[in-house]
């Protein structure tokens, strides 16, 4: 995931097209091949989607706000801000659905996730000290 969103932040970088105009785009270049999918799904009687009736159909039709706002936000974000940025956000991410698991449902807290976790933290401490102001001014010797 963490290298599709960054490859997914490069090409928005450098899309000319505003945040709601480039997730349009996006949705209507992948309707076809959702559509081709649930089509493929119903027909072999492995569709979820529409097993459960009306009402089923129109959840999951009603959940695209839900997925388009984040992304239209996320290519607003990556227009206004550096791509650095950008990776600090997304170290963040993981440590936020870290602390809703573990204080919030109870999730167990094993040595798996204490080694992974470690790793994001270290990388967000670098990326945090890579864009500390003091850099700046550190001695440059040659």
């Amino acid at each position: 995931m963490a290298g599709f969103f960054a490859l997914y932040g490069l090409c928005k970088k450098f899309i000319k097209f505003d945040s709601l105009t480039s997730v349009t785009f996006e949705a209507i270049w992948l309707t076809p091949i959702a559509l081709g999918y649930l089509i493929y799904l119903s027909v072999t009687d492995q569709s979820h989607a529409l097993a459960g009736g009306l009402e089923q159909v129109l959840l999951y039709i009603g959940s695209a706000p839900v997925t388009l706002i984040p992304l239209a936000l996320f290519a607003l974000a990556v227009s206004r801000t550096s791509l650095t940025n950008i990776g600090l956000m997304q170290y963040i991410e993981p440590s936020l659905q870290f602390l809703l698991a573990v204080f919030v449902f109870a999730e167990a807290f094993d040595d798996i996730k204490l080694v992974s976790f470690s790793l994001i933290w270290a990388g967000l401490l670098l990326c945090t000290l890579d864009s500390l102001p003091w850099r700046q001014y550190r001695l440059h010797v040659k």
